[in-house]
């Protein structure tokens, strides 16, 4: 088998031009279920590598979440970079806010 060295070139090159008409929706979506608390990074370049291969939208949730516990401004910054669908329960609502799920609960949209 012949060994082909990936390179940056290599790689555009084999990128689809978007359509000047085409939206985040034409090029797919990514879901990014990673990360937990000892091993952080996971979930941020999962997530950071789908948006430099110009996905439309991320989903994180679960230890994805997780990861951004603490540092808030972190997943401001990725969620100002593409549309961001995040889907916490209660639980990794409560850890991501620092707060408990009871107060989660009890500040629900109707």
């Amino acid at each position: 088998m012949e060994r082909i060295p990936v390179t940056p070139a290599w790689a555009c090159a084999r990128l689809v031009r978007r359509a000047p008409d085409s939206h985040k929706g034409t090029y797919g979506k990514v879901l990014a279920v990673c990360g937990c608390e000892r091993y952080r990074g996971a979930a941020a370049l999962a997530v950071l590598g789908a948006l430099r291969a110009a996905a439309g939208t991320v989903v994180l949730d679960a230890g994805g979440l997780c990861a951004f516990a603490g540092d808030l401004a972190q997943l401001a910054a990725l969620a100002a970079r593409c549309r961001l669908v995040v889907t916490p329960h209660p639980g990794e609502a409560a850890r991501l806010l620092g707060c408990t799920a009871a107060e989660v609960e009890a500040d629900r949209e109707a």
